[in-house]
C-alpha cells in the first residue's frame, strides 16, 4: 500500500499484514510510552486494549521477561526488591508500584500478575514497541526501571543484534507455547530514547530494526514502521511536545491513520464509526439536560449501542452505558419510559453492568464535565438505590 506524506509529494510503500483486526480482537500493547499512545487512541475509538502492566518497558529484554512474568505466574518475594531512600522498588516495575511497605508492594505486584495473566491470555494480538537496546544492568541483571537510583549503581551497555534476536525469539517461543494463536506486530518508537547522544540514539534504533527484520523473517511476524514514518515524513518539529523528543497528538494521528488503513477490516471500520458517532452525541451540551429533546437523543443512543453489542461486548461499550444510563437515572428518574429504557439497555447483563457502573465511576468524567467529587457522592447513591432495589441477586 502507497501513503503520500502531509507535506511531501513522494510516496512510500507499506507492506500489507497477512491479517485484519476485527471487532473481536482484543490488543495488548507492551513497550515504551508510544505503546501507551497506540493503546489509548484505540480505547477512544471503542477498540478494547491494554498496555504496559509493569509500566513503559524500553528494551527487549525487559519485554520478554515481563510476558514471562505473566505467563508463568511468577510470584516474587522480598529478594526480588531493593530499598532506597526508604522506599521499596522492583526494578521489573515502574515506579507507580514503589512504596515504603514491602508487604504492600509484594501483594500489589503479585495480584497485578494474576491479573494481567487473565488480560494477556484474552489478547488476540500483541504489539511490541522497543524503544533502545541500550540496557542497564544493576548486579549483572537486566532491569526495566532505575528509579534515579545512583546512577554509580548500573553498569549501561548496548545489545547487540544477536543479543536483541535472542530476546525475542525467546519470547516467540513463550508465547508459542501459552498462546500458539496470538499475533504479533512489531513497531519500533519514535520517541528519541537519547536525545543528547544522538549518534547512540541512531545506533540503538539500527539494532534493534536489524534485529527486528531478522525476528519477522524467521517468524512470519509483522513490522508496522512507525520509526520510519514520524522520522521520514514527520521531520520537523511542530510534531513533537514541547520537550522536542515525544511526537505530539497531530503525529500519533498521522501514525494511527496509516494503522488503520493498512490493519483495519471493514467491519472494524464500521464499528468504531459508530462508536465515535454514538460518543459525539454524548458529548453534545444540552442547555436543558431533562428535556424532551434530551430523552429522545438518549433513547437513538441506546438503540446504537445495542447495534454496537450485536458486534462484541466489552469496557468500552460497558462506559458508554454508564453515560447514558446516568443521565437517564439523573435527569429522567421520573420519567415513565426510563425503566422500559434502562432494561432495554441493560438487558440480560444487569448484574455484570451493575457492578460495572459502581466499579467504573470514576470513568465517567471523560465523558462528563462535572466534579468528581459532587459526582461520585450523588452517582453512587442514586444508582444504587436505583439498581440494587432491581436485582434481587445484588445483597
Amino acid at each position: 500500500m502507497y501513503f503520500t506524506g502531509m507535506n511531501k509529494k513522494r510516496k512510500f510503500l507499506l507492506d500489507k499484514p497477512g491479517f485484519q483486526l476485527t471487532p473481536n480482537d482484543f490488543l495488548f500493547f507492551i513497550g515504551s510510552c508510544f505503546s501507551e499512545n497506540i493503546s489509548s487512541y484505540l480505547k477512544e475509538i471503542g477498540i478494547d486494549s491494554f498496555s504496559n502492566p509493569y509500566g513503559t518497558v524500553y528494551n527487549t529484554f525487559s519485554i520478554y521477561n515481563t510476558i514471562k512474568d505473566i505467563l508463568e505466574l511468577r510470584k516474587y518475594d522480598e529478594a526480588d526488591l531493593c530499598f532506597y531512600n526508604g522506599v521499596y522498588y522492583s526494578l521489573n516495575h515502574s515506579g507507580f508500584f514503589n512504596s515504603k511497605d514491602k508487604d504492600e508492594l509484594l501483594q500489589t505486584i503479585n495480584s497485578t500478575v494474576v491479573s494481567m495473566n487473565y488480560i494477556l491470555k484474552k489478547s488476540t494480538v500483541i504489539v511490541i514497541t522497543p524503544g533502545s537496546s541500550v540496557v542497564y544492568e544493576y548486579k549483572g541483571d537486566i532491569v526495566a526501571n532505575c528509579h534515579r537510583i545512583p546512577a554509580k549503581e548500573f553498569e549501561e551497555r548496548l545489545q547487540y543484534v544477536d543479543e536483541v534476536v535472542l530476546n525475542l525469539i525467546q519470547l516467540q517461543l513463550l508465547l508459542d507455547v501459552y498462546m500458539p494463536n496470538i499475533k504479533i506486530i512489531y513497531t519500533i518508537s519514535p520517541v528519541r530514547h537519547y536525545p543528547d547522544r544522538l549518534r547512540l540514539n541512531t545506533i540503538s534504533k539500527s539494532v534493534l530494526n536489524i534485529a527486528i527484520d531478522t525476528v519477522c523473517k524467521e517468524t512470519g511476524s509483522y513490522y508496522f514502521p512507525s520509526y520510519e514514518m514520524v522520522l521520514d515524513q514527520l521531520s520537523d518539529y511542530s510534531y513533537y511536545e514541547k520537550d522536542l523528543i515525544h511526537i505530539n497528538k497531530k503525529a500519533i494521528s498521522f501514525v494511527m491513520k496509516r494503522f488503520k488503513d493498512n490493519f483495519f477490516s471493514d467491519a472494524l471500520f464500521h464499528y468504531t464509526e459508530l462508536f465515535i458517532k454514538i460518543k459525539k452525541m454524548l458529548s453534545h451540551k444540552s442547555f436543558n439536560p431533562s428535556s424532551e429533546d434530551t430523552f429522545i437523543l438518549l433513547e437513538k443512543v441506546v438503540e446504537m449501542i445495542l447495534l454496537l453489542e450485536n458486534k462484541k461486548s466489552s469496557d468500552q461499550i460497558n462506559r458508554l452505558k454508564i453515560v447514558v444510563s446516568y443521565r437517564l437515572i439523573r435527569y429522567f428518574k421520573n420519567n415513565q419510559h426510563t425503566d422500559a429504557l434502562l432494561n432495554k439497555l441493560l438487558k440480560n447483563n444487569d448484574l455484570e453492568i451493575a457492578l460495572k457502573l459502581l466499579n467504573f465511576v470514576k470513568n465517567i468524567h471523560s465523558f462528563e464535565n462535572i466534579d468528581y467529587n459532587s459526582l461520585n457522592k450523588y452517582y453512587k447513591q442514586i444508582v444504587k438505590e436505583y439498581l440494587v432495589a432491581k436485582l434481587s441477586c445484588i445483597k
